[in-house]
């Protein structure tokens, strides 16, 4: 019997549908807002191949349910028709049975047992490293910068505590107890939501991840209560070795489910990662590796208020009068969760270095959209590249780049040449030491050491306690920069022209020393435009 392929194809992204489970008590206490439950992946080409599809099936639903704190499983599969069976059909439990861990259920009722138990006996696998709390009659809604309340310790911090939901990160690794099982379960979400990603493979004894959960309190009629956790999303953290005694985290996955998404917890998870980088003493610096541009616009926004709410930083970069404008201008002034390590919280025990290189599984991991894959791990190059003295030279004229000189020419004004080449290089030098002005003026007196040309010795003293990847944190200052650059003050738009343009080539060394001088500075131009524009788009968001 002849059959239209299309009308026995379905679209497995539409097929498959995700549910966390809760049980009917929690349920009911949820707001109207709140729905856990019918939402779909946004990839399945690791499970069902590149075209997501599924053929030989007619009103097709794949129901994959997740207790919602243990992530137990429960498989079904329904179907209006289905063609006979041939190799053409596609097994659908075969495909996904390769990518969760066996054991899950295909009885509806033994899962909604299983889901009464592990409501009451799961608990957290590794220790809370960060906290936070939301009203819950604002679930469902973007949140309002400010009145989150965050600490370490988990102590509710709000007067009505009947209306509050708390929020709690876990720090576990491989050893921790209970956690390898656990990490199989929810795994799978990586391959549904990250483009590109592959399972992480655990015979790689440093991985390290952070996990975090909603809990709820539920009250009874009784007066009694009872506590449930339940998964929001989560990291996967690789450390590599940072010389001479300390360690490089970096960030390889990253992941907040559908239902927790545009409430800001991805937010508070990247807090959450970055003040436990700053309080662990073996940690040198926090990296991201290929990230994905929404992740780079999440990073950018923390960073920087991250920034703004430095105080003694901030009196440094912009003068005490001009500090305080730029803290009044921030929501609250402060980095959101803060507040979230305890002023006698012990610190970490000393990290081990990894004896693993774990390259293959933290680039195969990361989210990546090509777009920013060459900014690499730590977003700096090596080396220490000067730019070339024709190219500063056409800038400080402000003119077109001289046609290349005849051979002759160039050998009797070498000499010239030369010197004048040194000396191109040396303006620059005190230029961006703060000296003298790129047109050879002496500058006004600096306000603080974010005028530009920024000062690299404070820069980098800033960076390393703030432990912070070099490309980031200089990204971070330009922006800064550039958010108070004064349009009118020529000198100072001249030099922080030269500052970024400077970063920009010895970034893309190897590709700007290919180019003749006159495409190096056009293209550095257009880079120049192209970052300055990205940068007040960041700014605006970070308001």
């Amino acid at each position: 019997m002849a059959t239209n392929p299309a009308a026995w194809t379905a679209d497995a992204n539409e097929a498959l549908r995700l549910s966390l489970v809760r049980t009917p008590d929690d349920k009911a206490a949820l707001s109207t807002r709140e729905a856990y439950e019918g939402f779909h992946p946004t990839f399945t080409y690791p499970i069902f191949g590149e075209d997501e599809k599924i053929y030989g099936y007619q009103g097709l639903t794949i129901d994959l349910k997740f207790a919602s704190g243990s992530l137990a499983q429960l498989l079904s599969i329904s179907y209006s028709e289905r063609l006979p069976s041939s190799t053409a059909v596609d097994d659908i439990e075969g495909a996904l049975s390769k990518h969760i861990p066996p054991g899950y259920d295909t009885d509806p009722e033994a899962f909604a047992a299983r889901v009464e138990a592990d409501a009451l006996s799961f608990k957290p696998p590794g220790e809370r490293i960060y906290s936070y709390s939301r009203p819950a009659r604002r679930r469902g809604w973007p949140p309002t910068k400010g009145k989150d309340k965050a600490s370490g310790s988990g102590t509710l911090l709000d007067d009505d505590e009947d209306d509050i939901v708390e929020f709690e990160v876990y720090h576990s690794t491989w050893d921790t107890p209970e956690f390898r099982e656990y990490h199989r379960r929810m795994q799978l979400f990586v391959l549904l939501y990250i483009e590109g990603a592959s399972y992480i493979q655990e015979d790689e004894d440093a991985w390290e991840f952070a996990v975090l959960y909603e809990k709820r309190t539920l009250k009874k009629p009784d007066g009694t209560s009872r506590v449930t956790y339940h998964f929001v999303g989560y990291s996967t953290l690789y450390p590599f070795y940072c010389f001479p005694d300390r360690v490089r985290v970096r960030i390889a996955q990253f992941l907040i489910l559908p239902p927790y998404q545009q409430e800001g917890h991805g937010s508070a998870l990247y807090q959450a990662l970055y003040r436990y980088t700053r309080r662990t003493p073996g940690i040198a610096e926090l990296t991201v590796e290929d990230p994905a541009e929404a992740f780079e616009d999440l990073r950018d926004r923390n960073d920087i208020a991250m920034l703004r709410g430095e105080e003694r930083f901030m009196k440094e970069a912009f003068g005490e009068e001009d500090a305080q404008t730029q803290t009044e201008d921030t929501p609250d002034g402060t980095f959101e969760g803060a507040s979230d390590v305890p002023q006698d919280a012990p610190a970490p025990a000393q990290r081990p270095h990894p004896n693993g290189n774990g390259a293959a599984a933290a680039s195969s991991s990361t989210s990546s959209n090509g777009t920013h894959g060459a900014r690499g791990t730590n977003g700096c190059s090596k080396g220490w590249a000067r730019m070339p003295a024709e190219v500063l030279e056409a800038e400080r004229d402000g003119a077109p780049l001289r046609k290349r000189k005849r051979d002759e020419e160039e050998l009797a004004h070498g000499k010239r040449r030369r010197e004048s080449a040194a000396a191109d290089a040396d303006t620059l030098e005190c230029a961006l030491a703060g000296d003298i002005g790129v047109d050879g003026s002496i500058l006004r007196q600096r306000r603080g050491m974010l005028d530009p040309p920024v000062d690299k010795a404070w820069a980098e003293a800033w960076r390393v306690e703030l432990k912070l990847a070099s490309r980031q944190f200089y990204r971070l200052l330009e922006m800064l920069q550039l958010q108070r650059l004064n349009p009118n003050d020529l000198r100072a738009q001249k030099a922080y022209r030269l500052q970024v343009k400077e970063r920009l080539y010895r970034f893309n060394f190897e590709i700007m020393a290919q180019l003749d001088r006159k495409e190096c500075h056009q293209k550095l131009e257009e880079t120049f435009r192209t970052v300055c524009a990205d940068y007040q788009r960041i700014l605006a968001l970070a308001h």
